[in-house]
C-alpha cells in the first residue's frame, strides 16, 4: 500500500515539475460568443475583450437589482452578427457570482432560450483576462 501512494506521490511530482510557466499568462478570450438552441443556449465572452472591441457591436454583462422580493440577477449578451442573448433569475447563488463580477470578468451563461431564464452563471476573475482599455 505504501509503495502505490509513493509511487502516485513521484508521479504527480514529476509531472508538476515537467509543467510549463505560466507566469503572466493572458488569454485572448475569444470575442462574444452565442448559441441559441432551446433550453441549451448559452453566452461567453470577456467584458475587456467586448469593450476593447473595435466594432461597437458587442456587449456582455449582468446585473444584481433588488425588489420589495429579493435579490435578482438579468444578464445579457451581443454578439458582432447583431445576435442578442438574455436571461434572469432569482437564484441566490447566481446573484452572488454576479456579484463577485468586475470590468475584467470572463462571463459563461447559460440559459433556457425559450423561457429567458438563467440556468448557470460562472464569473471567471483570473489574471488571464485582457483588461478593459479606457
Amino acid at each position: 500500500m505504501h509503495r502505490s501512494v509513493r509511487a502516485i506521490l513521484l508521479l504527480l511530482g514529476c509531472w508538476l515539475l515537467s509543467s510549463p510557466s505560466h507566469a503572466g499568462q493572458t488569454s485572448n478570450q475569444p470575442n462574444v460568443a452565442i448559441s441559441l438552441s432551446g433550453s441549451g443556449s448559452f453566452f461567453y465572452g470577456s467584458i475587456g475583450v467586448a469593450r476593447n472591441g473595435a466594432d461597437n457591436v458587442q456587449y456582455i454583462g449582468c446585473l444584481v437589482y433588488a425588489t420589495t422580493s429579493g435579490k435578482s440577477v438579468y444578464c445579457g449578451a451581443r454578439d458582432a452578427s447583431g445576435t442578442v442573448a438574455a436571461c434572469s433569475s432569482n437564484n441566490a447563488q447566481y446573484v452572488e457570482a454576479v456579484a463577485t463580477m468586475n470590468e475584467n470578468s470572463i462571463l459563461d451563461v447559460g440559459f433556457d432560450q425559450g423561457a429567458a431564464v438563467c440556468t448557470h452563471v460562472g464569473v471567471d476573475n483570473s489574471s488571464a483576462s485582457l483588461p478593459v482599455s479606457p
